[in-house]
């Protein structure tokens, strides 16, 4: 049953990004359209600085006297990202200045949370690293996650209602291993979503904006490293795999740049699912396979408790292949259409 302090959230969402939106329209602050967007007419952006708002009014409210420093450990750094992608949103910062800001709070947050990559526990995959190099593969795993939210914000409703998919994941993890606090903060982050969504599914009046991607994928990648140290039996590829449609699509568009000699800092329109926009789907018609899609990754991923350390590796084997070929299909479709257009 949905609690009235979580519709307040929600009801506080809608209010702050029609806020943002109005103050957009007011002062002309629109992302105009250019031969990489995804839209045809300017439309406001920074929707982010709304549900990220009501969400850091709800968790403030809502966690209140339950003794939540762990939150706050890693919460503080994820709300000063949050800043720094309103300073994005409207001053526009250098590729430089965004990474290093970037890093900085990632290295923060690995340090108060004392998190580490230093295991893979995946079969064979039996590897112990250094502390030294374990803190820094989570610095590099929360930069990445960070800029790969960044980067699949390009379509309307897309990267929203999929970081609602990914925070239900956290809320039954979280739930099952009776960790109540963290499981609470992602119901508050799903109705935060929800509201922005009001303003954002297709046909979007508003975009999220660098403030709210870079504040999920940094939130995201902090929440996975905070479960698997609580946990250090599950592997860092069962949180991932929640995000499994977006690190995979980001992963290999990046490979294939790198591949084509193409600078990856550009922005572009080679993402799988730019290409299915470009072949002439309909963003809601894309959201909705990637929603589906999503939607079973993230059930199939659960079979990890029902399963043994070979029933893993097939568990994680089947999830990557289902991305796979899925592009390869989205690559025949996008080569066929572009060929009987041209």
């Amino acid at each position: 049953m949905v609690s009235i302090p979580l519709v307040t959230v929600f009801v506080m969402s809608v209010f702050f990004v029609y806020l943002i939106k109005k103050f957009g329209e007011k002062n002309q602050l629109f992302d105009v359209p250019n031969d990489r967007s995804s839209h045809v007419i300017p439309t406001p952006n920074a929707g982010g600085v709304g549900f990220v708002f009501a969400f850091i009014i709800g968790a403030g409210l809502l966690l209140k006297g339950q003794g939540s420093y762990e939150l706050f450990l890693f919460l503080f750094p994820v709300i000063f990202l949050f800043f720094v992608g309103i300073l994005d949103d409207f001053f526009s910062l250098s590729p430089a200045v965004r990474f290093f800001i970037q890093t900085l709070c990632a290295i923060l947050v690995v340090y108060l949370g004392e998190f580490s990559l230093r295991w893979l526990g995946l079969y064979t995959m039996h590897v112990a690293f250094p502390h030294w190099i374990g803190a820094s593969l989570a610095v590099i795993f929360i930069v990445a996650m960070t800029n790969i939210y960044n980067f699949m914000d390009g379509l309307d409703g897309y990267a929203a209602g999929n970081s609602i998919i990914t925070a239900s994941s956290f809320y039954m993890a979280f739930s099952m291993f009776f960790l109540h606090k963290f499981a609470l903060i992602q119901m508050i982050l799903i109705f935060s979503l929800l509201g922005f969504l009001v303003w954002n599914f297709p046909k979007a009046k508003i975009f999220m904006g660098d403030s709210g991607s870079l504040f999920l994928g940094f939130y995201f990648a902090s929440m996975s490293l905070f479960l698997i140290k609580q946990h250090p039996e599950i592997p860092i590829l069962l949180p991932m795999s929640w995000s499994a449609i977006f690190i995979m699509d980001a992963s290999v568009t990046l490979f294939i740049r790198l591949v084509r000699k193409r600078r990856i800092w550009e922005a572009h329109r080679d993402h799988f699912y730019q290409k299915l926009n470009r072949s002439g789907w309909s963003h809601k018609r894309i959201i909705w396979l990637e929603y589906s899609h999503s939607i079973l990754v993230c059930l199939a991923s659960f079979l990890f408790f029902k399963t043994g350390e070979i029933g893993h590796v097939f568990l994680f084997t089947a999830i990557v292949l289902s991305c796979l070929l899925k592009f390869y299909w989205i690559r025949l479709f996008f080569l066929k259409k572009m060929s009987l257009k041209y």
